[in-house]
């Protein structure tokens, strides 16, 4: 159970202690995540996060996640309290919708905690605070792929006790520590739900994991490292060497080699390598191998993930196969440039990354100018050419990586430019209308300039939560037809 008021007191003005026991609590929180392996998840997380909370002093610890429906809301996944130490699944709202936790949330997606004690805190975050019934709130964002996965919450309820700035580089580790436990544990569930086909070819990727001893002795190993090596547990802990050459293909000769960083991660270091092993049938076998360590009644005991880099680099072969192949269904066969369908994917991708950050977004929708009358002289088979040569100019007048060019269907064309301004776009909308005039392109039929031109119409805005794609769309469009109807071969842009 947390401290009780009186001991919360003298903890008050113990600094070092307080840390102390903060450090103490993180290896002992690393000790149950890495040995209880025959708990439920549910009784191991309940273990760490009561150990958390004696060394925090909280009464209440929560694992919520970003709610899917509503980016701006948190769902309790775990909730652990002190009147039963009972960490409980949950799938209710954490706080109740204010503009405290609008203002709070804005922090949390740009990566900074909230670290807030109603004695100290404005006036609306304490009458907040208050109405939930809460004296101290710490809460750490997590991130998952670039994105918000959720957050681990620290609550004190009982006593008006602050969690201090000394010790915040801890609580951040103890809540990712939990977080990224409850996220394994998530994506284990997802497997184990998974088809037959998907569990075997998870299974067939073996990740095994080796323990040693302070004196660099292995103890124990899981059966992916067996089935890697095709050998009996008994045989791989007595005889490991022997399942080596003598030299590693950097010329070390390999038990210098292990020993060496086995050592170095005993004194604290994470290290990675690769390591040749070599089956009892003579085959070696490239492995990638890191090492770490974790603390097991209080003696540091070594850490070995190894990866078998046979099966990663067939798994690597058939994503660039994969990759090839899908890169196909993404050009436009006649222009050479993206499609439709990369567009639509993408647009979206970009407005939700800059959404995160509150970048700008411009948009650029583009016609050829009276393109059916150019067909209906020229033919379709100069039509065709003038689209080729129309996307060509338009994509050479891109130079930025992120920027692209697609062809969006018939005569019309979209550019993308993230973190692009107004000022910025006009001036490529300038360069691509100079663009295709130059290439000379007889059309009689356009009586704007005797020659092939283009419209264009440009948006810019800067990236709301709210914001999609359809919107850039319909105001580039929108745009796009005031350039037409004032007379072509020009660019007229406005804001979203």
């Amino acid at each position: 159970m947390p401290p009780s008021s009186s001991e919360r007191s003298a903890y008050q003005y113990d600094a070092p202690g307080r840390r102390a026991a903060m450090v103490n609590a993180l290896n002992k929180v690393l000790e149950v995540f890495c040995s209880h392996f025959d708990d439920t998840f549910d009784k191991v997380l309940a273990s760490a996060l009561r150990i958390i909370a004696e060394a925090a002093t909280v009464d209440q610890i929560h694992v919520d996640l970003v709610d899917p429906v509503n980016a701006a809301c948190l769902k309790q996944l775990y909730r652990w309290d002190s009147s039963d130490g009972v960490a409980r699944v949950n799938s209710t709202a954490s706080f109740p919708r204010s503009p405290v936790l609008t203002e709070w949330f804005g922090d949390l997606m740009q990566g900074r905690y909230i670290n807030r004690q109603v004695s100290d805190a404005p006036k609306p975050e304490a009458a907040f605070m208050n109405d939930i019934g809460l004296k101290s709130i710490f809460i750490v964002p997590i991130f998952t792929g670039g994105a918000l996965w959720g957050c681990v919450i620290f609550k004190i309820i009982a006593n008006d006790l602050p969690f201090y700035e000394d010790c915040a580089d801890l609580t951040l580790s103890f809540a990712r520590l939990c977080a990224n436990a409850v996220i394994r544990d998530e994506m284990a569930r997802e497997i184990a739900e998974q088809s037959e086909i998907t569990r075997v070819m998870f299974d067939s990727a073996p990740i095994g994991l080796a323990m040693y001893d302070e004196n660099c002795n292995l103890v124990d190993c899981n059966s992916s490292v067996l089935e890697m090596l095709d050998v009996p547990k008994e045989r791989y802990l007595s005889s490991f060497f022997e399942l080596a050459p003598k030299y590693q293909p950097g010329g070390f000769k390999s038990y210098d080699l292990a020993t060496k960083n086995m050592k170095r991660a005993l004194d604290g270091e994470k290290l990675v390598m690769e390591w040749m092993h070599r089956s009892p049938s003579g085959e070696l076998i490239p492995t990638e191998v890191t090492f770490t360590r974790m603390f097991h009644n209080e003696k540091p005991i070594g850490l070995c993930y190894i990866y078998d880099l046979r099966t990663i680099k067939r798994m690597e072969r058939n994503i660039l196969k994969l990759k090839s192949e899908s890169e196909k269904i993404y050009y436009d066969p006649l222009t050479g440039i993206f499609n439709r369908r990369f567009f639509d994917e993408n647009l979206d991708r970009v407005i939700k990354t800059l959404s995160r950050s509150g970048g700008t977004l411009s948009l650029m929708m583009i016609d050829i100018d009276a393109f059916k009358s150019y067909n209906d002289t020229y033919g379709h088979a100069a039509g065709d050419n003038c689209l080729k040569i129309v996307a060509e100019s338009l994509s050479k007048s891109i130079t930025r990586a992120d920027d692209f060019a697609v062809r969006y269907g018939g005569d019309e064309f979209a550019i993308v430019l993230p973190n692009t301004d107004e000022d910025g776009t006009r001036l490529l909308a300038e360069k691509m209308l100079e663009n295709v005039r130059s290439c000379a392109m007889p059309h009689e039929k356009n009586n704007s300039a005797g020659i092939v031109t283009i419209s264009i119409g440009g948006t810019t805005g800067r990236v709301k939560t709210t914001y999609r794609a359809d919107d850039y769309i319909k105001r580039a469009d929108e745009l796009l037809y005031e350039s037409k109807q004032i007379g072509r071969n020009r660019a007229t842009f406005g804001r979203l």
